[in-house]
């Protein structure tokens, strides 16, 4: 079995054709997935790696998909009704600023030759002058830049979604065991042993994945800080106001903001 052809187009392809059959429920008789769908870079990872264990069930991160159960966790937009879905959300400014770090920086699981387009793409030289190439980052992300849609077109999509669980990596960040439960409790399981949710919780902590405090940051790791609202320190005056322009609306009815207030903050 081919695991993972890091630069490899046409793994790529066959890979994302695959989940999409999945989701779309084309074999979900014999795929029987559970479907957690985020914007990138809103802590899908960290979340499926948790039910994974909990569930006993396989993740199949960076490999192809198993004709089995299975965790599918992936950015999309259309999930076949009939699947058991979870929603993760996260602040868009925050999305912004780790997809940028995230598509600027390569990592030994990510695509070197697409971090490289990107920095071309976006004319990017130096990827640690995040300040100055934000705003052109946010006009790139709301005009069609991968994975094809916005963060607003996401939330458009899924707010109010009869018969999904939602979550947001706010929630997991604070409370890991508490989102953990509540999504588990959700799919009908809800007898575990003694302290096993706690210990999942634990291992997957950002500390021990990590190897450092969370806030304590590597742009070269996949994991690299683990905090919410970094985008204070990152967003300057236009980088505010391009997202309110693109997604203002959409950050008040996720309850991020009360009003547009903050970009003048």
């Amino acid at each position: 079995m081919i695991i993972h052809q890091r630069d490899a187009k046409w793994w790529f392809k066959i890979n994302g054709a695959a989940r999409r059959a999945i989701t779309k429920g084309v074999i979900n008789s014999i795929a029987k997935p559970v479907v957690l769908t985020e914007y990138p870079k809103s802590g899908g990872t960290w979340l499926s790696q948790m039910l994974s264990v909990a569930l006993d069930i396989p993740y199949p991160r960076n490999r192809l998909p198993y004709f089995s159960s299975q965790i599918i966790h992936g950015c999309y937009l259309d999930v076949n009704k009939n699947i058991d879905t979870i929603v993760v959300w996260r602040d868009g400014r925050d999305t912004m600023v780790s997809f940028y770090y995230h598509l600027m920086f390569e990592k030994p699981i990510t695509s070197g030759r697409f971090s490289r387009q990107m920095k071309q793409e976006l004319g990017v030289t130096d990827p640690h002058n995040i300040e100055e190439k934000m705003p052109a980052f946010i006009n790139w992300a709301f005009q069609g830049g991968y994975p094809g849609y916005s963060w607003t077109d996401f939330v458009n999509t899924w707010k109010g979604r009869s018969g999904v669980i939602e979550t947001s990596y706010e929630a997991v960040t604070a409370n890991p065991l508490h989102e953990l439960k509540r999504v588990l409790t959700h799919f009908g399981h809800t007898d575990f042993p003694e302290g096993q949710l706690e210990k999942i919780v634990d291992d997957f902590s950002f500390e021990k994945q990590a190897q450092r405090q969370r806030g304590q940051e590597d742009v070269n790791s996949f994991i690299r800080k683990g905090i919410v609202g970094d985008w204070k320190n990152v967003f300057n005056k236009e980088a505010c106001e391009i997202f309110d322009h693109y997604a203002g609306k959409e950050l008040i009815e996720l309850g991020y903001e009360t009003n547009s207030d903050w970009v003048n903050r």
